[in-house]
């Protein structure tokens, strides 16, 4: 299990970080691929890791135009809807995710429940408002949707971050229990 919560880490960190220097250095579809490798090890035991497994494979394809274009700074209907699309697609994976997150925790780590649970509502909730303020910032004035923007850009960045500093946790939480290498990895450090 430590193995599997490693790549979907650095899966998601992939897909969080952009390094361009013409292309990407570190590719959504890279990441995307390392969480796809992490859910499909856990799905014997988590059955939603499968679902988020489907959709991270589903991202490998869909986010290869992302290594070569900054799609978030290219104007254009079509490049906003994909970008949309992108970004909803993304958001389901994560909800699987934080799926089988709650299935980890709740079975094997009751300590860190509450705050996987709370994470789980909060990010979703942030990211569905940010998703529904971009569907609609066309149609609000440029000075409010600007500052609006700039709000929920800094409250979706906090959310990843705690999204990925409670995986650090519960991958953390998984090496300290006694018996946890049910699926036959070996603990590696992060």
């Amino acid at each position: 299990m430590a193995q599997a919560l490693t790549l979907l880490f650095w899966g998601y960190l992939f897909v969080a970080l952009r390094i361009d220097i013409g292309v990407d250095l570190l590719p959504d579809f890279l990441g995307y691929l390392f969480v796809a490798i992490g859910c499909l090890k856990l799905q014997d035991k988590f059955p939603m890791a499968r679902k988020a497994g489907i959709f991270s494979i589903v991202l490998i394809f869909f986010s290869i135009p992302t290594f070569f274009i900054d799609i978030y700074k290219i104007s254009g209907f079509e490049w906003q809807a994909y970008s949309i699309t992108l970004m909803a697609i993304h958001l389901i994976l994560v909800y699987f995710t934080f799926n089988f997150l709650i299935d980890i925790v709740k079975s094997d780590y009751p300590t860190i429940t509450t705050r996987t649970k709370r994470n789980f509502s909060l990010y979703i909730s942030i990211h569905l408002i940010q998703l529904a303020f971009l569907s609609f910032s066309i149609n609000i004035p440029g000075n409010i949707s600007l500052t609006i923007g700039l709000i929920l850009t800094v409250a979706t960045l906090i959310m990843t971050i705690s999204f990925l500093v409670l995986i650090r946790a519960i991958r953390k939480t998984s090496l300290n229990f006694i018996g946890d290498n049910f699926i036959g990895d070996s603990p590696s450090p992060l």
